[in-house]
């Protein structure tokens, strides 16, 4: 029993040395504070509305929405990337069950790429372009 105890004694400092030595090369992982609210992280961030092109700022668009609201901002890559292909779909078949269970109440996609190839990407996957918030 000596034996484990100081075995274990010894392992949690070396633990605790090695996970503090990865986390200090992983900044990735480590969420900063400011990032954990995006309605003032994002504010200034303006992209272009899809369908008409007006400029939206996305922390303005977020802080836009009552308390009561929530708002799902999803952050995607480009058009053709598979990932967000497959989140598009998945999002699509999850929408009515997000809503009315009162998860969620309006959505924000935002996508890196031409608005060409963002209409084209609606148009494979039949996603209607509904302007409830002006947003």
């Amino acid at each position: 029993m000596v034996a484990a105890s100081s075995t274990a004694s010894t392992i949690v400092p070396l633990l605790l040395l090695y996970s503090s030595y990865v986390l200090s090369y992983c900044n990735s992982l480590v969420v900063p504070i400011p990032a954990a609210n995006p309605t003032s992280s994002l504010k200034g961030t303006t992209l272009p509305r899809l369908h008409d092109g007006v400029s939206i700022d996305l922390g303005e668009a977020l802080a836009s929405s009552s308390s009561s609201k929530k708002t799902m901002l999803i952050l995607a890559s480009h058009a053709a990337d598979f990932n967000t292909i497959e989140y598009v779909q998945r999002l699509k078949y999850s929408l009515d069950k997000l809503t009315s269970d009162g998860l969620v109440d309006r959505f924000l996609f935002v996508i890196n790429g031409e608005a060409s190839s963002c209409v084209k990407l609606a148009q494979l996957l039949d996603i209607n372009d509904t302007d409830d918030d002006d947003d």
